[in-house]
């Protein structure tokens, strides 16, 4: 929670500073006011509403919720803002329906191709900015199934998420960060019950899945990196077969823009990687591989994940700081603090997963 609570606050202090002249005190006042609503949230007190009734009442107030972020959504024109995801799914889908090279863009997408195909659907229905809506769903369908039998934790767990500033700001400039890890976790739910008892066809179409969405953005790695380690840390001969089919499904999705243009194609890599230094990147691979070979319980793995994400980012934002300065990185365009929503749903999913220890593939992470 603390790490929920210093992600947003700079979050707040950065926008806020457009509005004030003392962004500090601002960003003080929203830690203040989160501390007061974990307190209200996390009180040691029982619902006295039949566990069905709790079910109906999570549902509507989700659907409720999803419907009042799409009205909130529509409010806004996402060129107004410097933010430029939007535009660049747009272009990129629409260069690519034109057949032209997607990559080639003035929008300068940075996200590797298997996010535009996510986002596809959504661009046919005329808003991507719905993509960012059904992430919400996604997140609170897999917070639902995990609280089955306890809503109060699904309940505060929904609520967290929407009081996040990073997460709103995401869903009015219809940028697809936090919804492109939401659908990264809900995979890992699916591997959890599928790879103890998956044959090796199975195993392969698993890994071929993990592949595409680690075509969406390279920090996938990490999340993978902890993930799978946990996973097949007893079972190293499943856990490299996944490993195969995973790569090839990884560049199933790039040979065709490589032999397109390599050159153009370069790009993403680049603006993704411009962040942060090749040291930095190998050092928390590393760590995310030892943290998952470390990790005894289903909080554990997804704390490891959030914890190495952040300590990512923490540490590329201090290296351009160091660089730049405070003012440029944060008040500016030093830095894309936009980045410290990677370990949100990661966060926010630990505080409902259960204590017991599991054994890697022998044993799903949770239980349903």
């Amino acid at each position: 929670m603390s790490i929920y609570a210093l992600a947003n606050a700079l979050f707040v202090y950065k926008y806020s500073a457009r509005l004030t002249i003392n962004p500090l005190l601002a960003s003080f006042a929203y830690v203040i006011l989160l501390i007061l609503l974990f307190v209200v949230l996390y009180r040691n007190q029982a619902l006295k509403i039949p566990i069905a009734i709790q079910r109906r009442l999570f549902i509507a107030f989700v659907l409720l919720c999803a419907i009042a972020l799409a009205v909130v959504m529509r409010q806004f024109d996402p060129g107004q803002f410097r933010i430029g995801r939007y535009n660049a799914l747009h272009d990129w889908i629409s260069r690519l329906l034109d057949g032209q090279f997607p990559y080639a863009s003035t929008a300068n997408p940075s996200g590797m191709p298997f996010i535009f195909v996510l986002a596809l659907p959504f661009y046919f229905l005329g808003d991507l900015g719905l993509f960012q809506i059904f992430g919400f769903l996604l997140f609170a369908a897999a917070v639902y199934k995990r609280s089955f039998n306890n809503l109060q934790s699904a309940f505060r767990t929904v609520v967290l998420l929407l009081l996040a500033p990073i997460f709103l700001f995401e869903i009015v400039t219809r940028s697809e960060l936090i919804s492109n890890i939401i659908i990264i976790i809900i995979y890992l739910g699916v591997l959890e019950i599928s790879i103890p008892r998956a044959r090796p066809v199975s195993l392969a179409l698993l890994g071929v899945g993990a592949g595409l969405l680690l075509s969406t953005r390279l920090i996938g790695a990490l999340i993978f990196g902890c993930f799978l380690m946990h996973l097949f840390k007893r079972k190293i001969g499943s856990g490299i077969l996944f490993l195969i089919f995973m790569a090839a499904g990884f560049l199933a999705t790039l040979l065709p823009f490589i032999i397109w243009d390599r050159e153009a194609f370069m790009r993403p890599l680049l603006i993704q990687s411009s962040y942060a230094p090749a040291w930095l990147i190998i050092a928390a691979l590393m760590v995310s591989i030892i943290a998952g070979a470390l990790a005894r319980t289903p909080k554990a793995v997804y704390v490891s994940i959030a914890f190495t994400l952040f300590s990512a980012v923490a540490a590329a934002f201090l290296i351009t700081v160091s660089s730049v300065g405070w003012a440029s990185a944060v008040i500016g365009s030093g830095f894309d603090i936009s980045y410290f929503g990677f370990p949100l749903p990661f966060l926010l999913m630990s505080l409902i997963l259960p204590e017991q220890e599991i054994s890697g593939v022998d044993k799903p992470l949770a239980t349903s």
